[in-house]
């Protein structure tokens, strides 16, 4: 019967896996909308450094970076495939695969020996079940949750290699092979590290708590009871230690700014009652929407208190025999608090339990959700050993199996609608995008974050869409928006050119306003353009005349983008060119030409307002000419703004010399105080004569 068990189990996971297939080649919907900007992010890296050249240091993480194993899984795919589109196909379901091999290892390591035997039958058929049920609903949320890229698999998968190590160490023998696991045990969590920093709420925080009870308890059988003080530090030491070392290079390789400020910048203790009933409200409108993933994870912890009760009613009699998988099960009972009262206590829930949608914000719940996952299969074992509970032995066996079986023959009675190209997912608006472009011979262009990593992941044209985000305030309407991409996109082309704006891409009624980029607003930032041509849901505005230069020069003019230019290579020049809007008289190559009579006297040029990166000698160089008179009829200078915008103090100034056609060159300190501030730079006429301005460069001397 064992045998027909395991033959079976087998063949359900690769029914399931031709289900998976079948799904994304015949399913609902166009594969393209399983590939958004989040999901795309390390494959947007890869393509950076190891396509399109760019450099790592000007790369803007979240909190959480995805390097191992995202990145890295993604990284073979890519190599194997030579293409972008099969590898992000295959990429979510390798990924997966990952996960299920740690939990798996994990399993194995906290189920007793007797038990190991059925744990493989029951995890191939559980596995083969949720697969199915994926597949079966196309790869949506909420069910996707575990095979989903970037959710945060990556953390939960480094938890259960170090339960693994942890459990390995209290049981080895000898000397060179503890020492050998607590290596491994720190480098995982060093490397946790390039992962997710979510880690430290899945492992080290209820790791620390679970080693507490377990000195507590001191438990006289089992693997715990070698966990001595003395082991105990050395256990805490070596995770503490791998953590920080993992922090440290984490600091070094993305610069002093801390993307976790975004999500917490200390608790939030206004509304906490409101938000913990709401999440208790969400639970349960999907307990009662049939969310397979919350009813298992809400039925672990349940069993898992029941549990905990029995434990003290033993422990009372004199039973103080700690299991490893008692000790897994008190692990996942610390990971849900330290998971949900960060959560509550940050800013992310604010918006994420308001918006009373699971699907915003499951993604952090994955390591409790995970943990329920892989240690449903351990209990079913451990009943399926009991020599005297035949019944539940034939039901632990039944129920995977069944569950199996129903997930995978739901799927074929599935009919399907459409047929994908599983060589080419490419979205449908990109397909549009590259037609558009080639048809007006546009390249570079300006997009929200939804639509530039798709755009220029897949372009088969070479198109390129740096994203940005609406703003009245800006001088184009729009701000730079460095989040999961590359500073230098804004102003360096893949093969190493200037980039050249030629389009941006909008939308009529945007359904997010913080977000998308509506056609309105931005033709009253930038004119008419060009042309105005619809692209599926969007609509490209053109900006490819030689009398739109300015737009062509962005990432000359953008504030946001010169000042990540000067902050990310302070001392490398960065050129701000002459701003023309509202100036009556312009010349060639974008200059500013102020002539008498027709140009009043006063500023006819100001720079952006820059941060300066560092303290000490500055130097900003401007092209100006100067001719008509004998006497200078302008000046330039560089004033210091104040963080609260008022009372600007004059930094330094110089006069323009008549007959100047050049290079007139500032050089100024800055102080520390000054560093919270802006520098601002401005060119005046007097009125006399010809003064013409083409830019400023700015940079930190050495």
């Amino acid at each position: 019967m064992y045998r027909v068990w395991v033959a079976a189990a087998v063949v359900l996971v690769g029914a399931a896996a031709a289900e998976v297939v079948r799904s994304l080649r015949d399913g609902r919907t166009d594969l393209g909308n399983l590939l958004d900007a989040d999901t795309l992010a390390p494959a947007a890296l890869y393509q950076d450094l190891f396509v399109d050249g760019y450099r790592l240091d000007h790369y803007q993480f979240s909190a959480a970076n995805f390097a191992v194993p995202d990145l890295a899984v993604f990284g073979l795919l890519r190599a194997a495939t030579g293409r972008t589109g099969p590898a992000v196909l295959a990429w979510g379901w390798a990924l997966f695969g990952v996960l299920a091999a740690a939990g798996a290892a994990a399993a194995f390591a906290v189920t007793p020996r007797p038990a190991r035997r059925y744990l493989g039958p029951i995890l191939l058929t559980w596995v083969a079940a949720y697969a199915a049920v994926v597949a079966l609903r196309f790869f949506q949320q909420p069910v996707n949750l575990l095979v989903q890229p970037v959710y945060h698999s990556g953390a939960l998968a480094f938890e259960f290699l170090d339960l693994c190590f942890v459990v390995g160490f209290l049981g080895s023998r000898t000397r060179a092979g503890g020492a050998g696991l607590l290596l491994g045990l720190g480098i995982t969590c060093a490397v946790a590290a390039f992962s997710d920093r979510t880690f430290g709420l899945y492992f080290p925080l209820p790791f620390g708590v679970g080693v507490l009870g377990v000195l507590l308890i001191r438990p006289t059988g089992g693997v715990f009871s070698a966990l001595t003080r003395t082991r105990a530090v050395v256990l805490l030491v070596v995770v503490g230690t791998g953590c920080g070392v993992g922090l440290l290079a984490l600091r070094k390789i993305q610069g002093p700014e801390d993307p976790l400020a975004m999500y917490w910048a200390g608790p939030v203790w206004d509304g906490l009652g409101e938000r913990t009933w709401e999440l208790i409200g969400i639970l349960g409108r999907e307990l009662r929407a049939g969310n397979v993933l919350v009813e298992m994870m809400i039925a672990w912890y349940a069993v898992c208190a029941a549990d905990a009760v029995a434990a003290l009613v033993r422990r009372r009699a004199g039973d103080t025999w700690l299991t490893p998988f008692a000790f897994y099960q008190f692990l996942s009972a610390a990971v849900l608090p330290a998971v949900v009262v960060p959560f509550l206590l940050s800013r992310t829930s604010i918006e994420g339990v308001a918006g009373g949608n699971w699907n915003d914000f499951s993604r952090y719940f994955v390591g409790p959700v995970g943990m329920a996952f892989f240690g449903w299969p351990v209990r079913l074992a451990l009943v399926a050993t009991q020599p005297t509970w035949l019944p539940l032995r034939a039901a632990a066996g039944a129920v995977t199996t069944g569950l199996a079986t129903v997930a995978v023959g739901a799927n074929w009675d599935d009919p399907k609608t459409l047929t994908n190209d599983l060589s080419d997912p490419t979205p449908a608006f990109v397909r549009e995008v590259d037609a558009v472009c080639e048809r007006y011979g546009v390249r570079d262009g300006l997009g929200s974050y939804w639509v530039a990593k798709p755009i220029s992941l897949f372009s088969r044209t070479g198109v390129r869409v740096r994203q940005v985000a609406p703003d009245a305030e800006a001088p184009f309407g729009v701000k730079s928006f460095v989040w999961l991409s590359n500073a230098e996109w804004y102003w360096k082309s893949p093969g190493g050119g200037e980039v050249s704006y030629q389009f941006v891409l909008t939308v009529e009624r945007p359904p997010f306003q913080i977000i998308d980029l509506p056609t309105d607003d931005l033709i009253r930032a930038l004119g008419e353009p060009a042309a105005r041509v619809p692209v599926g849901r969007y609509t490209m505005l053109l900006y490819d005349r030689p009398a739109d230069a300015r737009f062509r020069n962005y990432h000359h003019l953008d504030p946001m983008v010169l000042d990540l230019r000067h902050r990310l290579a302070p001392r490398s020049p960065v050129r701000i060119l002459a701003d023309t809007r509202g100036v009556s008289g312009v010349g060639g190559e974008g200059e500013i030409v102020a002539s008498e009579g027709v140009q009043k006297a006063g500023v006819i040029s100001q720079t952006p307002a820059l941060r300066p990166a560092a303290t000490g000698a500055y130097r900003a160089t401007f092209r100006v000419g100067s001719s008509g008179t004998s006497t200078p009829n302008g000046r330039i200078e560089v004033v210091w703004v104040p963080p609260d915008g008022q009372a600007e103090e004059p930094v330094e100034a110089r006069d323009i010399p008549p007959g100047q056609d050049g290079d007139v060159p500032v050089t100024f300190d800055v102080p520390k105080r000054m560093r919270a501030g802006k520098l601002v730079f401005r060119v005046e006429y007097h009125g006399r004569g010809t003064l013409t301005f083409r830019w400023v460069d700015f940079q930190h001397m050495p």
